[in-house]
């Protein structure tokens, strides 16, 4: 970011679940707009922007493809459930940070005040915050009324969720980023018999890659079958 700082500050603890994640890996679908915003997010003047979607449209994936283009702290709050909020001390110094999972949140008083001051303290100092939920911000499930009020100050966004065609797109592209051929019908074996998540087939399909160059397979069916029953 352009007001990135020049030696890296103490964080006490920082969670990614993918340090992979990139943006030019997500297949847009019907998010253009939000897409559009988050690769040009370095002229945005929002200090707040919140993304929901319901799970598996790929909220967390987009919040840890954009911590790791601007190398920034992502915290996900389902994974620190035994944690004390004290964790989010000085992460208003960063220029960006993104906190994922808000509902996780709903019911724990002591981190919505902590959530509520890191928000005050980030736009005092001119930096930004993203939120990630399941939840639009009129249903954020949040008992302190003052932060619930802050999550409609900034630029909110829905992630909308894939057709079947553009599943099998996302898949068949994704496939030929590296190198594999993917036929469609071959594509929706794969919706069809296991996770519809996308983040879930593309992790089958890293599976299916090694070991096609491993046994110098092509992607069939068959093949499948046989790495998956594993």
């Amino acid at each position: 970011m352009k007001n990135n700082y020049t030696e890296p500050l103490q964080l006490p603890l920082a969670i990614r679940t993918s340090d992979l994640s990139d943006l030019t890996d997500f297949y847009i679908g019907d998010n253009e707009e939000l897409l559009q915003y988050l690769h040009n997010f370095d002229d945005m003047a929002e200090q707040l922007t919140y993304i929901w979607g319901y799970s598996g449209v790929g909220v967390s994936f987009l919040l840890q493809a954009v911590a790791n283009r601007y190398k920034a702290p992502y915290i996900s709050l389902k994974q620190i459930p035994d944690i004390s909020p004290e964790l989010l001390n000085g992460l208003s110094d960063f220029p960006l940070v993104c906190i994922d999972d808000l509902d996780s949140v709903a019911g724990r008083g002591n981190w919505q005040d902590a959530l509520f001051h890191l928000f005050n303290e980030s736009r005092s100092k001119g930096n930004k915050l993203i939120f990630g939920n399941h939840d639009s911000p009129a249903s954020a499930d949040m008992s302190l009324e003052d932060l619930k009020s802050r999550l409609f100050w900034g630029q909110c966004f829905q992630v909308m969720a894939l057709s079947d065609e553009q599943k099998q797109l996302a898949l068949i592209e994704r496939a030929g980023s590296k190198g594999l051929m993917l036929e469609a019908s071959t594509a929706q074996f794969l919706l069809s018999h296991y996770s519809r998540d996308m983040q879930a087939q593309f992790q089958l399909l890293e599976k299916l890659d090694h070991a096609s160059l491993t046994h110098k397979r092509k992607l069939t069916i068959p093949f499948i079958k046989d790495t998956l029953k594993a």
